[in-house]
């Protein structure tokens, strides 16, 4: 991709995304399980966004328009639950968690958990939102997933709701 080409640079999208979420402090009592506590400040977390780059040019204008609202304007929560937020958000959000969860060492521990909540979170937005299954998992595996979500009882109603409605959404919806 040459720098006169307009189209999104997913990459610099990615890595504004990735430094661009506020990490939760590290001040939680190892005492109790603390994944409730995590998730909520992770979706209550601001954006701390690069202007330089969301006003260089590069990425079309619906989603310039986007990225400027996220600093102060809205939280994890509203992107992964507003109905507008942009596939590439959304995309680079599962990515970003992804992540987040790939670098805990213990597959057990609250932090992945969370980071692994808030990754089927950005794909269930872009399911229900997009028609756009961003995981490379079948529809079948994923639905099981979000199951077992639904009986999390650490998890906030709202993204029970994203997850219940993405699984009534796409199965009565068999194009997806």
């Amino acid at each position: 991709m040459t720098r006169e080409d307009n189209t999104l640079n997913y990459e610099q999208l990615l890595s504004l995304l990735l430094e661009g979420l506020n990490t939760p402090s590290e001040t939680s009592s190892v005492l109790y399980d603390i994944r409730e506590d995590r998730l909520l400040e992770w979706l209550s977390g601001s954006f701390i966004i690069n202007t330089v780059l969301i006003n260089s040019g590069r990425f079309p204008s619906y989603l310039t328009s986007y990225l400027r609202r996220l600093p102060g304007e809205l939280s994890l929560a509203d992107v992964l639950l507003d109905s507008d937020t942009p596939l590439e958000v959304l995309e680079l959000t599962r990515k970003r968690f992804k992540q987040e969860a790939d670098m805990q060492e213990q597959k057990n521990s609250s932090e992945y958990a969370v980071a692994t909540t808030l990754y089927y979170a950005a794909v269930a937005s872009a399911l229900l939102n997009h028609g756009r299954m961003t995981a490379n998992m079948t529809l079948q595996e994923f639905f099981d997933a979000l199951t077992v979500f639904l009986q999390k009882s650490w998890i906030p109603p709202e993204l029970i709701r994203l997850f219940r409605n993405t699984l009534t959404k796409c199965r009565d919806n068999t194009k997806i």
